[in-house]
């Protein structure tokens, strides 16, 4: 029997190529196999987007051979930001109850960018506390590292 997993980046142009593999890690390290797909339709093409109720309710009843979805957007500085994903998963978990399907979501403290840099050993200089609390991550640590 196969697991479907589908995650929801708020723009999977941006995020795909990062999420994708990270998902797959993390359902590997729970012993859980998996496809693992990324949400490319619709391109939700911002977190406001991604956030809104009926867009992922017309989401998960396009996919309906999906096993459990997983929405993943930026914090983007904003403190509500998780509050706001808690709501979602909630609702969304509660409706899917019945038919055995789930849905999760989770927020990139700061940006989904910021996943690289877990895995990398960072410059002695470079501080996890500063890092996580930049809210412009791409700008300020990962353009001055690349050049």
């Amino acid at each position: 029997m196969s697991f479907d997993v589908l995650v929801i980046p708020e723009d999977f142009t941006k995020d795909e190529h990062i999420l994708k593999p990270l998902v797959e890690r993390i359902l590997e390290e729970c012993g859980r196999k998996a496809r693992v797909r990324v949400c490319r339709n619709p391109n939700f093409q911002g977190v406001h987007t991604a956030l809104r109720l009926d867009a992922l309710r017309e989401l998960i009843d396009l996919y309906r051979m999906v096993n459990l979805f997983v929405l993943v957007v930026d914090r983007d500085g904003l403190a509500g930001r998780k509050q706001r994903t808690d709501q979602i998963e909630e609702v969304l978990s509660a409706e899917l109850r019945a038919t055995g399907r789930r849905f999760l979501a989770e927020v990139a403290w700061q940006e989904v960018e910021v996943f690289i840099l877990a895995g990398l050993d960072l410059p002695s200089a470079w501080k996890w506390r500063d890092i996580r609390a930049d809210a412009d991550v791409k700008k300020h640590v990962l353009q001055t590292a690349c050049g």
